[in-house]
């Protein structure tokens, strides 16, 4: 596509030339996008960034390049449900498995993690007495993970009680219930996809404006659009990528484009909607073989191993920081601001990593592993279980 703008088919990547035949090849293997691990990984440092910001007290300096960045870092979240419905999406299209299979998979991938997080956190409400009467019921809430779908006016705090980056582990957990069944009407009719989609518009709207509210927006008809916005996200990368000599223009233009359109709709650059277009035109044009000037040094920043790395410990560092730090900035009670991030980042930053690494390798990793055997084991048994009944029909 020509010299200088494009880094194309005659450019160097990787030490090897991209070839139009190598880029065809790639398209029929994309099963895993490692540049989606780095961005995980800089995305749970930017909640822990945010979390260090709030907890040692800077925050009260009002300063406003801190504002603009670190203090942003609740819009990390957004972007973890746009990019949990393009992942979930991919993995639907790729295994096809049944639906009590995924949910298997996907509980043992939250759950264990969750679970150990959840215990400390109940112990030390315990001690504290913090939730008094209310206590138990929070519990109760918690242990099926459908916490955030229980408005304000029956369970007070219910969404981020106990442990409050939770909530939105329960948005996840509510997108995975309904989540095969959405990839699957949306793969049979647009129509019926329109009409789902409007569904989950009128519940978002009579449940913002209703008698009822909901702590952190955690249900998943509240926040359902940034997870429909990774759907959709997929769609576009598949067709792309299997319609590559007639898209791959579309893929090195969407960049632009999207920006433009983002600047139309309105919101700031923080908002996750500008933030998802830049990385995923990113990954979507080298995918293309259309890498340009502008979107290769964004790809390459999401593909750095110790990215990646910290992408596939992230979950861990998401529920396990902010306990950290809250354990760390106990001792430094009447500190000054300073002194308190200055601890906690010398201090808790690699306690965070140690602590992450150790929970990924040592309950993550082997949750993820129990739940594909799990899993397999289901699929098995209801092959032989059909088997049965087409050798033995009833009727």
């Amino acid at each position: 596509m020509g010299r200088g703008w494009f880094l194309s088919d005659d450019a160097l990547h990787d030490g090897r030339r991209l070839t139009m035949a190598s880029v065809e090849k790639r398209a029929g293997r994309i099963g895993h996008v490692v540049e989606f691990d780095g961005l995980r990984g800089y995305l749970a440092w930017w909640v822990v960034l945010f979390h260090l910001y709030q907890t040692s007290g800077i925050n009260a300096w009002k300063s406003r390049p801190l504002e603009l960045t670190i203090g942003q870092g609740f819009g990390s979240v957004p972007i973890f449900f746009i990019l949990s419905g393009f992942v979930i999406a991919l993995m639907d299209d790729i295994r096809q498995e049944s639906y009590p299979s995924f949910l298997i998979r996907r509980f043992f991938r939250l759950g264990p993690v969750y679970y150990m997080m959840l215990a400390i956190g109940i112990i030390e409400a315990w001690r504290s007495q913090i939730y008094g009467d209310l206590l138990w019921a929070h519990v109760a809430a918690h242990l099926t993970m459908l916490h955030g779908l229980i408005p304000e006016q029956i369970l007070p705090g219910s969404a981020y009680a106990i442990d409050f980056v939770a909530w939105s582990v329960s948005v996840e957990w509510q997108f995975y219930l309904l989540a095969p069944l959405i990839l699957a009407i949306s793969r049979r009719s647009a129509t019926r996809t329109l009409v789902l989609l409007a569904g989950f518009g009128v519940v978002a709207y009579l449940s913002s404006h209703g008698r009822f509210s909901f702590g952190e927006k955690a249900t998943v008809f509240l926040r359902g659009g940034l997870f429909a916005v990774g759907i959709g996200s997929y769609f576009i990368f598949h067709y792309v990528m299997n319609n590559l000599e007639s898209m791959r223009k579309f893929a090195a233009y969407a960049l632009p484009f999207g920006l433009a359109l983002a600047w139309i709709c309105g919101g700031p650059f923080v908002w996750p909607g500008p933030i998802w277009v830049v990385l995923f035109c990113a990954v979507q044009a080298y995918h293309a073989g259309v890498e340009t000037l502008i979107t290769r040094p964004i790809r390459v920043m999401l593909s750095l191993p110790a990215m990646v790395w910290l992408g596939k410990v992230s979950y861990c560092t998401y529920l396990c920081h902010n306990r950290i730090f809250e354990a760390i900035d106990s001792w430094n009670v009447g500190a000054s601001p300073l002194v308190r991030f200055m601890v906690l980042v010398v201090v808790g930053f690699p306690l965070v990593l140690a602590g992450s690494a150790a929970l990924h390798h040592l309950v993550e990793k082997p949750g993820i592993q129990l739940g594909k055997r799990l899993a397999q084991q289901w699929e098995r048994r209801a092959a032989a279980a059909a088997g049965v009944l087409t050798e033995n029909p009833v009727g």
